[in-house]
């Protein structure tokens, strides 16, 4: 059983007029008890019935606030009006069949099904938030991650370079050391038949290019690139 099922039999007016059971449309506080319009105006008509209070369950005649409203739309737009207010409004019996109906919908089945959407809509929203919360989050791991990555990238590679440069002088104050001993006739001779000292400040092509006769560097030379000796 639906929820406005229940609400309706729980609601529910043994109307002693019809003869039948009808939806309620007021709730006596003191009878603790529901009644349709018309069963309420005839068992509070006297005595201290009459001081009874009562809650809506239905929308009321927005005119009167007396009776559940019937009728609505048309010529009277956005009003709901009960039935005797339709009527002393002048309409024609075939004016109120052209008028729409208001339905019956209890004020707590509204108050339940917005009650419904506004959980729904606030879940979806909870949703949403830790949805985007986790992106976020993998986001900010993500780039605390590349952070990471680039510090220490950065700190080898300033290590490197450092220990490149401090490298690069002390070759370049070996090299100015040396540079005396290129100078000397000695020197000079030996590396012209092919005896050169080999020197701590050398480099790679020079410390070959002293194991041969000065007249053979070219050919080397030629070997070392890669040339054709027939080119």
């Amino acid at each position: 059983m639906s929820f406005s099922d229940w609400y309706h039999r729980r609601l529910t007016c043994l109307c002693i007029h019809a003869l039948v059971a009808c939806l309620g449309t007021k709730f006596c506080e003191q009878c603790e008890d529901c009644f349709c319009d018309t069963c309420f105006k005839d068992q509070h008509s006297k005595g201290s019935l009459q001081k009874h209070t009562y809650n809506e369950i239905v929308p009321h005649c927005s005119r009167c606030k007396i009776y559940a409203a019937r009728r609505t739309g048309g010529p009277l737009e956005n009003a709901e009006l009960c039935m005797r207010c339709v009527h002393d409004q002048g309409f024609l019996r075939r004016e109120v069949s052209t008028l729409g109906t208001v339905p019956y919908v209890p004020k707590a089945v509204k108050a339940h099904y917005k009650h419904l959407k506004m959980t729904r809509k606030s879940e979806q929203l909870e949703k949403f938030n830790k949805s985007r919360e986790l992106k976020l989050e993998l986001q900010s791991e993500e780039w605390n991650a590349t952070q990471i990555q680039r510090v220490w990238r950065g700190y080898k590679d300033l290590r490197y370079i450092s220990a490149f440069l401090v490298q690069k002088r002390s070759w370049l104050e070996q090299r100015n050391v040396d540079a005396h001993l290129r100078k000397e006739l000695g020197y000079q001779t030996a590396r012209l038949c092919g005896r050169g000292q080999l020197l701590e400040s050398d480099t790679a092509r020079e410390t070959v290019m002293k194991k041969v006769p000065m007249w053979s560097c070219g050919t080397i030379a030629d070997i070392i690139l890669g040339r054709s000796l027939l080119a």
